[in-house]
């Protein structure tokens, strides 16, 4: 099967198989009722390419409930990155200058740029009612662990189903080289690794199947919005991961560029079927002649041939047979 996932059974008490729905609050004092009213942040974790940011998009449609910390960054926006205020794009020199001065949360080094998120961004949030998302690396959720006294939080790690179905992603989104989808490859069996860690993810969620798992972050995320703690033993006591092939990035690249030719040429078909429909209103159609080369498309390619013996022997009949029942038409008006 490739490379797989394999996990070992959760701890007694993980409530797995149990109700979705949220447990009543019981034994809750006085004093702790504004901090458990409190929302948490929502920490989500998860390698590049793994579907994260599709599932917290879906999470956060069209819902108040959520909210953004800006993040500060060192990489450069691009190219088609619309301005949405997430983040705050700035230099290596201003962001350790203000790393000095306390002000961040977590920051970390991924893929050669830097990522922080300051505290008061998230509090922020939180204090408004709202749970905060935050949307960072390993580095960064081992950061936000050491500091859950400044932030209440629940971390979650998304994983694909297996290394090799999470390279086969990768190469299928041509944003990359190979040689970045190799380190990125390289990073998440790192990053996976890390859910090995005692005490570092409350919530490991497998996205094998989108519809399950938004449904299960969405679970999660009530809890965070209640105040609630995470439930106990939702992560598994050891997880091995299987390596795998590198998918063939040459054949992958082939079958993208091949497939956006196939749209491009049924696009132009499209435009000029439509300008001949207009046409045919001013001027009369012209048949088709015999001759007419008969195009076959197999796959993403195209293969030009000529009418086989079958074919043409099929035609010829036709032709005849029509003949003779023009014939017999024209008789029958001359009677």
């Amino acid at each position: 099967m490739g490379a797989e996932m394999s996990t070992a059974s959760p701890a007694e008490g993980s409530g797995e198989g149990k109700s979705s729905t949220l447990p009543e609050k019981v034994g809750i004092t006085e004093n702790s009722q504004n901090q458990i009213n409190k929302p948490s942040a929502l920490v989500i974790v998860g390698p590049s390419g793994v579907g994260k940011r599709t599932l917290i998009k879906r999470l956060t449609q069209g819902s108040d409930q959520f909210g953004f910390n800006v993040i500060h960054t060192t990489r450069s926006p691009k190219t088609d990155e619309e301005p949405t205020g997430q983040f705050v794009f700035t230099t290596k020199e201003q962001f350790a200058k203000e790393v000095a001065e306390g002000k961040f949360l977590e920051y970390a080094e991924v893929h050669g740029n830097l990522y922080g998120t300051t505290v008061d961004a998230v509090n922020k949030v939180l204090e408004s009612g709202r749970v905060c998302i935050l949307d960072i690396d390993v580095q960064g959720a081992r950061s936000v662990r050491k500091a859950v006294s400044k932030v209440k939080a629940i971390f979650v790690f998304i994983a694909p189903p297996s290394l090799e179905d999470l390279a086969n992603r990768l190469a299928g989104r041509g944003t990359e080289t190979v040689q970045q989808i190799t380190k990125r490859l390289m990073n998440a069996k790192n990053e996976i690794e890390s859910i090995n860690e005692k005490g570092l993810y409350d919530y490991l969620l497998i996205n094998d199947d989108f519809e399950e798992a938004i449904e299960r972050l969405k679970t999660i995320a009530a809890r965070a919005a209640a105040g609630l703690p995470a439930e106990p033993g939702q992560v598994p006591v050891r997880v091995v991961l299987e390596d795998a092939p590198l998918p063939d990035f040459a054949l992958a690249s082939y079958q993208r560029q091949a497939a956006a030719r196939d749209q491009a040429e049924a696009a132009a078909a499209a435009a000029a079927a439509a300008a001949a429909t207009t046409s045919s209103s001013l001027s009369p159609t012209t048949p088709e002649t015999d001759s007419q080369s008969d195009i076959e498309a197999t796959g993403s390619r195209h293969a030009i041939r000529a009418p086989s013996t079958e074919e043409t022997t099929e035609e010829g009949g036709k032709k005849e047979k029509d003949t003779a029942v023009n014939k017999a038409k024209e008789g029958g008006e001359e009677r």
